[in-house]
């Protein structure tokens, strides 16, 4: 990757946000396993902190706050992403970034999804089928619960 791209990171800096119903999964009684406000302990200044002190702070633009709420007014229908990681947990932030991001990516560009096929992460499964169902592109492993596709032309 080029050293000198920009890099967005986008954190409520909140936790997550309520489950939805396609966060469920059967085998736990319908049960979700990412619940309202987990991970809320993430802090905005530490990572700013590091980011300075790694020298990266001018490279990394942090963005707070869910992805429906922050990314339309950050990025115009114009700009262009070469490669986008999802790593939202439940439906509703993955099904938005990849409505969001996907025209923004041109052709050979990347997607990953973390927990796709997840054990704990049904909502995001059901985002990426119901997001890619009538697009060429098809999901691949590329780690334990790293999934990435092309973006086709």
């Amino acid at each position: 990757m080029d050293s000198s791209r920009k890099i967005f990171a986008v954190d409520s800096f909140e936790g997550l946000p309520a489950p939805r119903q396609e966060d469920s999964i059967p085998r736990m009684g319908g049960k979700t396993h990412y619940v309202e406000g987990m991970f809320k302990e993430t802090s905005y200044a530490q990572l700013q902190y590091l980011l300075e002190i790694w020298g990266k702070n001018q490279r990394v633009r942090l963005i707070k706050g869910f992805f429906e709420d922050v990314l339309p007014p950050a990025f115009p229908a114009s700009k262009q992403f070469s490669m986008v990681i999802l790593d939202s947990d439940q439906y509703s932030g993955t099904k938005f970034g990849l409505e969001f991001f996907y025209d923004r990516i041109p052709e050979g560009g990347m997607i990953f999804v973390d927990d796709y096929n997840g054990t704990y992460a049904e909502g995001v499964t059901v985002a990426v089928n119901e997001f890619l169902a009538d697009k060429p592109e098809q999901m691949a492993q590329g780690g334990k619960t790293m999934w990435y596709c092309v973006k086709q032309g």
